[in-house]
């Protein structure tokens, strides 16, 4: 894996205002302390601009053609070239858990790439508030660290010093488990991975990725996929419709 020194991949759910701003202000919080951070509201090509993914697709390929780009480049983008750049990943595991989140610390885990995960949510759908895990424990364990913190209350400046604390413990365990694993973060040699990393190449390699959201760029990456389509539909699941 080509890993980037300071790369930390946020994975959480990116569907409404509440976890989009967490996402992006621990972003900004561990950026400003010397890290880079994939931000997939900001960087990937998740919600707003999935849309003008698919838009770009459809001017140069049939509705069909683009509807399958746009569904796959996402996956191959966050995990085959960001994740898999990271040197560790910080999870969002409050309620309602993330599928996308769950597979993405679950491939982080498979490439030894260190997981902290936080959860300060009070709501515990397999016990109580006064469990130390309170959650699904599938996700728990994918993770290298847990942290359970009590949930923020108060008004803007209690709630901002409070995350501060958060994020300062969440840094604290990022340059622990950076160092304890740093030395066994190496190639996988998982197939699966493999091709997810292959995908990847095949999609942006070359690429200015500062540039991906541009026109030219979606261009090119939707004539790649086109170009590879073989592949990419070989390691893509059978779909089966049944109709009442």
């Amino acid at each position: 894996m080509k890993m980037q020194n300071d790369l930390i991949y946020l994975a959480s759910g990116i569907f409404n205002i509440n976890t989009n701003i967490y996402n992006a202000y621990l972003a900004k919080q561990l950026e400003a302390r010397g890290y880079n951070c994939f931000l997939p509201q900001r960087d990937g090509f998740e919600v707003a601009n999935y849309f003008i993914f698919l838009e770009a697709a459809r001017e140069y390929f049939s509705e069909e053609e683009a509807s399958i780009i746009s569904h796959y480049v996402p996956y191959y983008l966050d995990l085959g070239y960001f994740m898999s750049r990271s040197i560790a990943t910080v999870a969002n595991i409050d309620e309602p858990v993330d599928l996308g989140m769950v597979v993405e610390i679950a491939y982080a885990r498979f490439c030894n790439i260190p997981v902290i995960g936080l959860r300060t949510d009070l709501r515990s759908p397999l016990g109580n508030a006064t469990d130390v895990i309170g959650i699904n424990p599938f996700p728990v364990e994918q993770c290298d660290c847990y942290i359970k913190a009590d949930t923020p209350t108060g008004g803007y400046d209690e709630i901002i010093e409070a995350t501060n604390v958060i994020i300062d413990k969440i840094e604290e365990k990022l340059r622990e488990w950076i160092a304890r694993k740093k030395s066994n973060m190496t190639e996988n040699d998982n197939p699966i991975i493999k091709d997810i990393i292959k995908g990847s190449d095949i999609l942006f390699t070359d690429l200015d990725m500062n540039e991906i959201h541009t026109k030219e760029s979606m261009k090119e990456i939707a004539e790649r996929f086109i170009e590879n389509k073989k592949f990419f539909l070989a390691n893509a699941p059978e779909l089966v419709s049944i109709k009442a």
